[in-house]
C-alpha cells in the first residue's frame, strides 16, 4: 500500500501544469481587473482635482508616474511586505496627497476637498483589489477541483453515481466529526486533542470502508480491507505523501521567490491532497483486479 500510494503521487505529477494553469488563470483575471482599475481611479482623481482647483496643470500621466515612483521606493527585497504597504489605505492616502501637492504647490486652500477626492480614489482601488482577490480565489478553488478530478480519473475511476455518493459521504462524515469535536471541546478542552487523534485514525478506517462499499463489495471480504493493519498503513502512506508534497513546496520557495514559489507550490500541494483523498479507493481497486499472468513463451522452432 505504501509503495502504491507514493507511486500515485508521482504518477499524478503529470497534472502539474493543468493545476498550475487553472490557478494562474484566476490570478491573471484578477490582475487584469486590478491594474486597469487603479489607472481609472488615478485618472478620475486627476479630473476631480482639476475641477476642484480650477487648474489645468495637473497631468494624469505625471500623477500616475509620481505614484509609481513612490511605490518603486518601497523595499521590494521583501515583496510581500512591500505589497502590503503599497495596498494599505494609509500609504495610498499619504502618497496621493503628497504627489498632488508636489505637482500643484500652493493649493493648501483646497486641502480638505483634495483629501476627500483621494479618499474616493482609495475606495475605488480597494474595490478593484477585492475583485482581484475574488477572481484569484476562484482560480485557486478551480485548480483544486480540477486537480481532484484528474487524480480521481487516474487512480480511482468510478461511475458518476459513485462520485456523488462519495462526495455526499465525505461531506456528512466531515460535518459529523466537526460537530462531535466541538461538542467534546465544550465539555472538556483537553479531550479535543485526544478526540482529534482518534479522528485521524477514524478517517483511515472510514476511507477504507467507503472504498470497500464503492469498489470491493461482493468481490472481497470486508475484513481483508477494513482492519487495523490497513488503517495504519493507509495513515502512514498518506503522511508520507503529504511529506513528499511538503518537500516539493519547500523547494518551490527555496529555489525561487515568494511569488513564483506560490504558483509552483499550489499544484504540488493540491496533487498531494487529492492523492490522499483517493489512496484508499486506489488500494481496493488494485485488490479487485485479477493478477497479471505471464504471456506464454513461443515454442522453439523445429530443427
Amino acid at each position: 500500500m505504501i509503495r502504491k500510494g507514493i507511486k500515485n503521487y508521482f504518477t499524478n505529477l503529470r497534472h502539474f501544469f493543468s493545476s498550475l494553469g487553472a490557478f494562474a488563470l484566476g490570478v491573471v483575471l484578477g490582475v487584469s481587473a486590478l491594474i486597469p482599475g487603479i489607472v481609472a481611479a488615478v485618472q478620475t482623481l486627476g479630473e476631480t482635482i482639476t475641477d476642484i482647483t480650477g487648474s489645468a496643470d495637473l497631468d494624469f500621466h505625471a500623477l500616475l508616474e509620481s505614484v509609481v515612483d513612490a511605490a518603486g521606493k518601497l523595499n521590494w527585497q521583501d515583496p510581500s511586505e512591500a505589497l502590503r504597504t503599497a495596498l494599505s489605505e494609509e500609504w495610498l492616502s499619504e502618497t496621493f496627497n503628497a504627489c498632488i501637492h508636489a505637482l500643484l504647490p500652493g493649493m493648501d486652500a483646497y486641502a480638505e476637498q483634495i483629501a476627500a477626492a483621494v479618499a474616493v480614489a482609495v475606495v475605488m482601488i480597494f474595490l478593484c483589489l477585492a475583485a482581484c482577490v475574488f477572481l484569484s480565489f476562484l482560480g485557486l478553488a478551480g485548480s483544486f477541483l480540477l486537480t481532484r478530478f484528474l487524480v480521481r480519473r487516474t487512480i480511482a475511476r468510478k461511475a458518476w453515481w459513485k462520485n456523488f455518493l462519495s462526495a455526499l459521504f465525505d461531506s456528512a462524515f466531515t460535518a459529523l466529526m466537526a460537530a462531535l469535536l466541538l461538542w467534546i471541546r465544550s465539555l472538556w478542552e483537553p479531550g479535543a486533542l485526544l478526540a482529534g487523534i482518534a479522528f485521524i485514525l477514524l478517517c483511515s478506517v472510514t476511507a477504507l470502508l467507503k472504498a470497500y462499499l464503492l469498489h470491493g463489495r461482493g468481490k472481497l471480504p470486508l475484513r481483508e480491507v477494513v482492519n487495523a493493519k490497513n488503517a495504519g498503513l493507509l495513515l502512514l502512506t498518506n503522511i508520507l505523501v503529504l511529506f513528499i508534497a511538503g518537500a516539493f513546496v519547500w523547494l518551490s520557495y527555496a529555489l525561487t521567490n515568494e511569488f513564483a514559489g506560490t504558483f509552483l507550490a499550489v499544484p504540488f500541494l493540491f496533487i498531494g491532497l487529492s492523492v490522499v483523498l483517493y489512496n484508499a479507493e486506489s488500494y481496493v481497486i488494485a485488490r479487485t483486479q485479477p493478477p497479471r499472468t505471464a504471456l506464454p513463451q513461443p515454442l522453439p522452432a523445429a530443427a
